[in-house]
């Protein structure tokens, strides 16, 4: 007996130990710091920007990581996902690329990563309040980079904050690029729901037919958080949602965000408790409005990127979205390999489009 207690205080006390490594080497890896852009020699391209920055935004403090290997290109602004998840973390595949392109600016939302503050009032946690927040990046973008307008991004969540800030503040962009687009997103989890049920039970997935067949899709407030789960789980599981590659949460969403440096380790702990902050009180708008009917004009040109498997926000939604939609300039591609987020399934696809359509500079 004395033996196995013996034998369970060491287990014990490893554990703590290794509990208590990986917190310093989590610290270490997480210094909340951007590597320069440097030439062959080693040397600091001067006329380069990769840095962290913080600026008062609609009366708080909001964080964004700005890249850009020559800061005379034009200025881009990335509207993230979510609500309430910033997207720099999984860029991997795209970052260098849009920063050999544009000066990029990932802009975390109010609410979202480094601008998570537990102080944020509750009720500035609107879309009218967003939109004046990215009218306050997009100038605070202009002014300091010397231009007259920014190309505006928006993905997922930040496709719907975007075509509502492009239709209110058309003079301050060059485009809007909508990636994942969202449209009458209540329709587009019917949609999803249906197709999940079917693929359940076309494959005998009991589990999965039983766990969908609890809920009953007739209102948007029937998208509570624990159907959600069981969507989001589902979705991923059938290439349907953030990737056609079947997404695993843990490693397409979790372990980025925890090998991000640029975030510090309380910014990463904030990382998650902005996103059931923005979810639980910006999901709702989204997910009950039905974006032509809000928004049927935009007076920039569109671009719209998006996956033919993406049932998170429709494929099929997005496509009429965009046909009624009255633009000066309009431009839908659809990316067959793609489900929710082509830009980082099919990036040199990506990449082109925009070099070639959006920017009109030919690849050499």
């Amino acid at each position: 007996m004395k033996y196995i207690k013996r034998i369970a205080f060491w287990l014990a006390m490893l554990i703590i130990a290794l509990i208590l490594i990986s917190a310093v080497l989590m610290i270490i890896w997480s210094p909340g710091k951007m590597e320069p852009y440097r030439d062959a020699s080693g040397n600091v391209l001067s006329s380069s920007v990769s840095e962290i920055v913080r600026v008062p935004i609609g009366g708080i403090e909001q964080g964004m990581i700005i890249q850009g290997r020559d800061i005379r290109q034009p200025v881009l602004l990335f509207l993230h996902g979510g609500p309430g998840s910033p997207e720099y973390p999984m860029a991997d595949a795209v970052s260098g690329r849009l920063a050999d392109m544009f000066t990029v600016c990932w802009w975390d939302q109010r609410g979202s990563g480094m601008s998570y503050h537990s102080s944020i009032p509750p009720e500035t946690m609107t879309l009218e309040q967003l939109i004046e927040d990215t009218k306050e990046v997009a100038e605070y973008l202009a002014n300091r980079f010397g231009v007259e307008k920014v190309y505006l991004m928006g993905h997922s969540w930040g496709s719907y904050l975007g075509v509502y800030t492009a239709a209110k503040y058309p003079q301050l962009f060059n485009a809007y690029i909508g990636i994942g687009q969202v449209a009458n997103q209540f329709v587009s989890e019917q949609k999803a729901y249906d197709y999940m049920l079917k693929q359940a039970k076309a494959t005998g997935d009991a589990k999965l037919e039983n766990e969908l067949l609890k809920y009953t899709l007739d209102t948007p407030s029937a998208l509570v958080p624990a159907y959600m789960a069981v969507r989001t789980d589902g979705m991923n599981r059938l290439g349907i949602g953030m990737k056609h590659s079947r997404a695993s949460y843990f490693w397409d969403g979790v372990f980025p965000v925890l090998r991000c440096r640029a975030y510090t380790l309380w910014e990463k702990v904030n990382y998650v408790r902005g996103m059931n902050f923005s979810q639980t009180y910006l999901w709702d708008r989204a997910a009950s409005d039905y974006l032509i009917e809000s928004v049927p004009t935009l007076e920039i040109p569109v671009y719209i990127f998006h996956g033919i498997h993406d049932y998170q926000t429709s494929y099929e939604e997005a496509k009429a979205f965009f046909e009624q939609l009255q633009a000066q300039e309009k431009h839908f591609y659809p990316f067959e390999g793609s489900a929710h987020s082509p830009l980082f399934e099919e990036p040199e696809r990506f990449i082109q489009l925009l070099r070639e359509d959006v920017l009109g500079v030919s690849l050499p």
